[in-house]
């Protein structure tokens, strides 16, 4: 969870006056204070500049609390794209059934990506061998963030609340199955009530091979 409770507090600031200070909705304020709701980018930024932390520290990633970079330099490290235009997202190492709502955990950093809506979407670091030769250990793959999938796209899903995993999804009348590409794995086969342990987190746009890390 983010630590603007306590990085608040220290400030002996109340949390609707941080909130206007901000110029941020008190409800979306105490949201993002709560862990119910996750600030973008540009937020994150406002809100750990206001507080005198860095962004990974804000986000709890970090046990250093010295100022990071400002968004503009991040901007400038990875090429000096204009921000409108790449927007840095959110790099995460593990997604999970989380109270109320999804958990997206193990923060990574973050990588630029051509997206219309850089709030709907995450980077997850893959996980295993199942869906290789075509992604392998290490990718980042982009997601949407969505509910729902047409039949043969690729999501992340998580299955009985445990931890995501990214696979095509087949379906058909009565059934869904998650398809590996490796053929050293089986599919897993969801029919009837057993369809609802599944949830489908988002699609995921495309993926990227990262040579280094």
């Amino acid at each position: 969870m983010l630590r603007i409770r306590e990085l608040r507090k220290q400030k002996n600031k109340l949390q609707k006056e941080m909130a206007q200070d901000l110029k941020i909705p008190p409800n979306t304020f105490n949201q993002y204070e709560n862990g119910k709701r996750e600030p973008d980018l540009a937020t994150l930024a406002r809100i750990a500049e206001y507080l005198g932390v860095s962004i990974d520290y804000l986000l709890g990633a970090s046990s250093t609390p010295q100022p990071g970079a400002t968004l503009d330099e991040l901007i400038e490290a990875i090429g000096g794209q204009d921000a409108a235009e790449f927007p840095l997202i959110a790099v995460i190492g593990t997604v999970r059934a989380g109270y109320g709502g999804i958990a997206y955990e193990d923060f990574m950093g973050y990588e630029p990506a051509d997206v219309r809506n850089a709030d709907d979407c995450f980077y997850l670091r893959v996980k295993g061998d199942s869906m290789e030769p075509r992604i392998h250990e290490g990718d980042l793959a982009l997601v949407r963030k969505q509910e729902d999938v047409d039949n043969g796209d690729l999501a992340v899903v998580i299955i009985n609340g445990c931890e995501g995993t990214l696979k095509k999804i087949l379906k058909n009348s009565n059934s869904v199955i998650l398809q590996p590409f490796n053929s050293d794995y089986a599919p897993q086969v969801f029919t009837g009530e057993a369809i609802n342990e599944i949830r489908i987190v988002g699609k995921v746009i495309s993926t990227i091979t990262k040579t280094s890390w």
